[in-house]
């Protein structure tokens, strides 16, 4: 294999803004998902749109996955990152248990819940914990990705892919869904290595058709429930959950995601430097919005967004809502990290590597 092929790639601000759309799609997903909606809703043309607009996150979490192959492939463990991780992941956490202690006392919250606050890489917080792996393996992820031929790390991903996406979306049922995240990351990890290392022309043609065919299918099982509802609840109520990338074990949802990222990646965008801070705040705007003592809380007590459903404004409501939402966590978050991640950096910074 080529190591100069590998040469390290800045975070260009195409791939920056392919990040802020995508955790746009998670956080649109969590209104639908917490905001109380009764699963037998009558299907209305807001109700279409509203699905429409959620049903991007599974592809939204793909992406984020797949950009990490398509960046970690080409460096090495670093302990200082781990610490930015640690320290993310812990502040908030610990932040956010003592702002629900506060609001409702220690007697009103869930002792599973408080765990997941104090240990929360534990299996309660599944992306983090599934995260956490990741970076912890990628060294071998890297080592076997380096000595293996192209065609060996295609048949592996191959089989990976049948096995946790096109099985379970084909005969139903599930692998585990986020149970087996860490697996499935695996997988989204080195399809982001392989564009990386043997991406071309062709190969990014295929993924960008891919790409459009995934989302036509996935865009198109929404209406299909949807229209079947109404002459079936039982249709209505598949929509309702969502049922078609809810389970994150969805094939069209990572062929969307491939070729949403290879469409991105291909896009000629200038560096701009207000794009990529914001972009390096949605890790934060993920562990805020998405704790479990904020996300019922904020969805259903603050946001409210069963009181539109029957009204011209549920649309527009979602989307504020999800603006509101990310532009809120993210200046929490590029407060934590001017105030304590970068001194906290400096200090260990001199200390490790």
């Amino acid at each position: 294999m080529n190591h100069a092929h590998l040469s390290s790639t800045a975070r260009i601000s195409n791939i920056e803004m392919l990040r802020i759309v995508c955790m746009v799609m998670i956080i649109l997903f969590h209104y639908y998902l917490y905001g109380a909606f009764s699963k037998e809703m009558d299907v209305t043309a807001s109700h279409v749109v509203m699905q429409l607009l959620s049903s991007g996150s599974k592809i939204g979490v793909d992406v984020f996955v797949v950009i990490t192959g398509y960046f970690l492939i080409t460096q090495e463990f670093r302990w200082l990152k781990l610490c930015k991780f640690f320290s993310c992941t812990y502040f908030w956490s610990l932040v956010i248990l003592a702002f629900a202690i506060f609001m409702f006392g220690v007697d009103q919250l869930a002792p599973d819940r408080i765990l997941e606050s104090l240990f929360p890489l534990t299996p309660l917080n599944w992306f983090a914990r599934s995260y956490f792996i990741l970076y912890i393996m990628f060294p071998l992820l890297n080592r076997f990705i380096f000595h293996v031929s192209r065609r060996t790390l295609g048949c592996v991903i191959l089989v990976l892919t049948m096995y946790f996406y096109v099985v379970p979306t084909v005969l139903g049922g599930t692998r585990g869904g986020y149970g087996n995240s860490t697996f499935m990351f695996a997988d989204m990890y080195m399809i982001g290595a392989y564009i990386r290392q043997y991406g071309n022309e062709r190969l990014a043609r295929q993924l960008k058709i891919a790409g459009v065919l995934g989302l036509i299918v996935l865009a198109s099982s929404v209406l299909f429930f949807d229209y079947m509802g109404l002459s079936d609840p039982f249709y209505r109520i598949q929509s309702n959950v969502l049922s078609c990338t809810k389970s994150g074990e969805n094939v069209f949802a990572l062929m969307t995601a491939m070729g949403l990222f290879v469409w991105a990646k291909d896009v000629r965008m200038a560096f701009h430097p207000r794009i990529n801070t914001i972009a390096a705040t949605t890790f934060g705007i993920y562990l805020i919005h998405d704790n479990s003592f904020v996300s019922m809380w904020l969805w259903n007590d603050v946001m409210q967004g069963y009181r539109f459903y029957d009204t011209p404004f549920a649309v527009p409501h979602m989307i504020l809502s999800a603006a509101a939402v990310f532009a809120v966590c993210s200046g929490l978050e590029y407060i934590r990290i001017r105030l304590v991640e970068r001194p906290l950096m400096r200090m260990l910074g001199r200390r490790i590597k």
